[in-house]
This record gives C-alpha cells, sequence and structure tokens, in this order.
C-alpha cells in the first residue's frame, strides 16, 4: 500500500490451532485503511507457525 502520509489502521480477524503441545498453527484476514477514506486500502492474510519455548508456571 502507498501512502503519502498520515495515519493507517489494521483490522485482522485471526484464528489459532495447536498442531502439538508447543507447536501453534495461526491465519488470518484482514486489512489496512487509511484515515482518509476506503479509496487507500489493501487487504492482507498471513498463515504463521509459532514455537512456544517458555511456559509460566506457579
Amino acid at each position: 500500500m502507498r501512502v503519502g502520509g498520515g495515519a493507517v489502521t489494521q483490522a485482522e480477524l485471526w484464528a489459532q490451532w495447536p498442531v502439538s503441545e508447543r507447536l501453534r498453527l495461526r491465519g488470518g484476514l484482514g486489512g489496512f485503511h487509511t484515515l482518509r477514506g476506503s479509496s487507500q486500502s489493501t487487504p492482507l492474510a498471513h498463515l504463521s507457525l509459532s514455537y512456544a519455548y517458555g511456559t509460566l508456571q506457579r
């Protein structure tokens, strides 16, 4: 997205699924929008795989 200046917002809806005890798959859909109007916007999609290498315990 090409913006000549001003504020940009991002809205995203995502879901996460456990693959194993420490692996997680996350996918999302959304878009970037300028505050100037909907004429300057672009959709986005992502898919990521993450590994939890530490956990908090009491």
